[in-house]
């Protein structure tokens, strides 16, 4: 009887494949909400660029995840505590449950996507 050897990429670089598709599309939604809602209120280039700008820090932030998984995870993690931070200080009197449930549809895929470049990092490529 023949013993099955994996291969490593099973082990490590689904995470690895798995965040980088995942922040490269949060990123890219985010450029194309800004865009969309700037055109779609018929607005400036200066203020379309102004409401895209937030995308592309999120773009920019995923490329360096891609090209150094350990310091754009923590860039990543740190990116979705301040997103969690930012709008529950503005969330006002809304509730709980709503609060909570918008928080973690922003501010879930960065934190995930980071805690898998920073699991990712650890490993040999």
């Amino acid at each position: 009887m023949r013993s099955l050897h994996l291969p490593l990429w099973l082990s490590h670089e689904w995470e690895r494949s798995l965040a980088r598709s995942l922040s490269l599309s949060w990123a890219l939604f985010w450029i194309w909400f800004g865009f969309a809602s700037g055109a779609a209120e018929y607005a400036s280039l200066s203020e379309i660029v102004l409401q895209t700008l937030p995308g592309l820090l999120f773009l920019l932030t995923s490329l360096v995840a891609v090209r150094e998984p350990a310091v754009g995870g923590t860039l990543l993690i740190s990116m979705g505590v301040i997103i969690f931070a930012m709008f529950w200080g503005a969330a006002g009197a809304q509730d709980l449950p709503s609060i909570l449930a918008i928080e973690s549809l922003l501010a879930f895929p960065p934190v995930f996507c980071g805690g898998l470049y920073l699991s990712s990092a650890s490993q040999p490529r």
